[in-house]
């Protein structure tokens, strides 16, 4: 992305653009994209603004050691040892693809196949105690979108039609709380949503939880 940045400084001017006005946007996986680029010291100067939309993963980076295990464990999947690793470029980008999503599925959903807090090009979380000092001048333009979390469920039609008490089990596990605390939360999004089904509320949830909440807190620091 630093790269790419780059090169649009060095030839953008060439198609019709101003390499002194340069915005980035991303949206969901984008948008941490975006946090992450703010918050690269090599990155400071080559754009100027930035819009974040559902940033999912935004605020901090994946550990040196989450990022270990999920290589290693994506090696293994191809049968690989740790000095193999350049092989990979080798294997067709849909078993690439799958055995990274197996790799995530075993990780309890957690993807850190992400950009790592190294201590060398990355030396701090993107917003985490504080917004990025790198990006200190840049505008950030943040949002989300209401029901993100309806991309995922939609690949299910079962979703569509869910039970109240099939909803709250679904909430309960999400949010890893206990039967008390899940009647609370699901009680108040449904006195917020007359008239929805229990997928609607389940879909409120899960987007605020996993998109709406943080973009709230880097708008804060920011």
């Amino acid at each position: 992305m630093v790269a790419a940045l780059g090169w649009v400084r060095d030839n953008i001017d060439r198609f019709g653009g101003d390499p002194a006005n340069v915005t980035i946007f991303g949206q969901s996986g984008g948008a941490a994209k975006v946090s992450a680029v703010m918050t690269a010291p090599a990155a400071k100067g080559l754009f100027h603004r930035a819009i974040m939309e559902s940033g999912s993963g935004a605020l901090k980076l994946a550990s040196p050691d989450d990022a270990g295990r999920a290589a290693h464990a994506l090696l293994g999947e191809f049968g690989l040892q740790p000095g193999e690793a350049p092989k990979l470029r080798d294997a067709p980008a849909d078993k690439l693809l799958a055995a990274m999503a197996k790799v995530v599925a075993a990780q309890g959903g957690a993807n850190n196949f992400r950009p790592v807090l190294d201590g060398a090009f990355f030396t701090a979380h993107p917003f985490d105690i504080q917004a990025p000092t790198t990006a200190r001048d840049v505008p950030l333009l943040i949002g989300s979108a209401e029901t993100e979390i309806t991309f995922y469920l939609a690949q299910d039609p079962k979703n569509r039609s869910l039970t109240a008490e099939q909803m709250r089990a679904r909430v309960q596990r999400f949010l890893r709380i206990d039967a008390a605390t899940t009647d609370r939360v699901v009680a108040a999004y449904a006195a917020a949503m007359p008239g929805a089904t229990p997928t609607d509320v389940l879909a409120m949830i899960g987007s605020d939880q996993n998109y709406r909440m943080g973009m709230i807190q880097a708008a804060a620091l920011k």
